[in-house]
């Protein structure tokens, strides 16, 4: 026998005193002066026997009392190893994994989560210990160990609550293996409660495992719900038609099922700028691809939302996008070519326009937008212009170099290309004011060094 405060025992010499006063206070007969005896009567010996094993009865009485007194306050207890007859317990510490993540918050599943723990709870010794753990692709632990049942009752039903985040499993276990190893009990176990999202399996799992000794319980929640649409893929370009700018739409729809099912029949809804609106049928044929094209005549940012059919988890049924829908690039041309030049001498100008806008004589409208200017232009670039080529000239006046600093400095880009007409000095000035180069001597080939000859079959001269 053991006891928990086995100060209290020094009290047991308590049980000493009724026996004291046993002794102390024990009637003794005395001579006492009297008349006549005639009209008393001797007590029998057997009441005085009685009497005194009376008197021994309640002075053993008082002191059991105050022996029972002093136990209950030493608490004493039988150790479980010294009745090897009985029925040992076994103890355990339990680590409660919740799923929280996005998926979780399909009609019900997280409930369903709740009441998985909850039970579990309830059946659970009073002496086991507890720890519970929310988790998405994080884990936050909510509880260390505890035997206080209700206060985990009362994390789980009013604490826990869903997050939208995806799901990882391995955070969450190593959290799990890393509270038991501080447990108390040596049965130990994981409960993961969760829908088993595949995606939750990460790489990590691979080569990890849990502590040898520790059970793992998987609860899987969720198995009854409706199949979930969502979209899985959806791009957005912009494909450049003349003036205008022609916006496609492309994407798949997925289906999140028990049995991993696939589309059936549903419909897209497109809702954009402007009161564009349309909608797009899918199927299981089509792989739940779908897919939009509208065009757009003016810039700016083009946006709208993509919408599905109502489900049992409406977060994900919507899918909102903006797409910015710049102008067509301006491409100007300030060329120092004598202008009439012909044959073999072509201005930069006109090789420019053939690259940029080839369909041009036909009237036809491309890509870019190219315009030629006059010298003038370079001190007062327009703020349209995407990139500007300087082609050809033998110098530039301050004037020139301070617009062309200045629409530098505003994002615009320059190409500046030499020809036969290059004043080495002069442009040479001119690059040092730019600060970027400078030019050191122009190289000319002999007639014999010709590298390629000009084939005028070639599609680029044919308009």
């Amino acid at each position: 026998m053991s006891f928990v405060n086995t100060f209290f025992l020094a009290a047991l010499g308590a049980m000493a005193l009724p026996v004291l006063f046993h002794f102390v206070r024990k009637m003794r007969a005395r001579t006492v002066p009297f008349s006549s005896l005639m009209f008393l009567s001797a007590t029998p010996l057997e009441r005085v026997r009685r009497r005194r094993l009376r008197d021994v009865l309640l002075m053993m009485l008082r002191a059991t009392i105050l022996g029972l007194l002093v136990l209950a306050f030493t608490r004493p207890f039988l150790p479980p190893d010294q009745l090897p007859f009985a029925a040992s317990e076994e103890r355990e510490s339990v680590v409660y994994l919740i799923d929280n993540s996005y998926s979780m918050q399909v009609d019900g599943v997280l409930d369903e989560a709740r009441q998985a723990v909850l039970d579990r709870i309830d059946a659970a010794d009073r002496a086991d210990e507890i720890a519970v753990v929310t988790f998405s692709d994080f884990a936050t632990q909510l509880s260390g160990f505890d035997a206080d049942h209700a206060l985990h009752r009362s994390i789980v039903g009013d604490v826990v609550a869903s997050a939208n985040r995806t799901t990882d499993f391995f955070e969450p276990l190593r959290l799990a293996s890393e509270l038991l190893e501080s447990a108390r009990h040596e049965a130990r176990r994981v409960v993961l409660v969760s829908d088993m999202q595949q995606v939750g399996w990460t790489g990590p799992l691979d080569n990890w495992h849990l502590a040898p000794g520790v059970d793992f319980e998987p609860v899987d929640v969720g198995r009854e719900v409706d199949a979930n649409r969502y979209f899985g893929d959806v791009a957005v370009a912009v494909q450049r038609a003349g003036n205008e700018a022609l916006v496609r739409i492309d994407g798949r729809v997925e289906v999140s099922a028990p049995e991993g099912g696939s589309v059936t029949s549903a419909s897209v809804d497109l809702e954009a700028r402007g009161g564009i609106s349309d909608r797009a049928q899918i199927s299981e044929s089509s792989g739940g691809r779908f897919s939009f094209q509208r065009a757009v005549d003016r810039g700016g940012y083009f946006q709208g939302e993509l919408t599905l059919p109502s489900d049992v988890l409406g977060l994900d049924n919507t899918f909102y996008f903006t797409q910015e829908i710049a102008q067509r690039p301006t491409v100007l041309v300030v060329d120092g070519t004598p202008s009439g030049s012909t044959g073999l001498i072509r201005g930069d100008a006109y090789f420019l326009e053939k690259a940029f806008a080839p369909d041009r004589a036909r009237q036809a409208v491309g890509q870019f937008s190219f315009e030629r200017a006059q010298r003038r232009t370079l001190s007062a670039v327009p703020s349209t212009t995407t990139i500007l080529f300087v082609a050809n000239l033998a110098s530039l006046t301050e004037r020139e170099v301070a617009g062309l600093q200045r629409f530098a400095s505003e994002g615009g880009n320059v190409v500046v290309t030499f020809g036969d007409n290059l004043n080495v000095g002069a442009f040479s000035r001119s690059l040092q004011a730019l600060g970027i180069a400078t030019v050191s001597g122009v190289t000319r080939p002999d007639v014999a060094s010709v590298v390629g000859q000009v084939d005028w079959r070639h599609p680029v001269f044919a308009p």
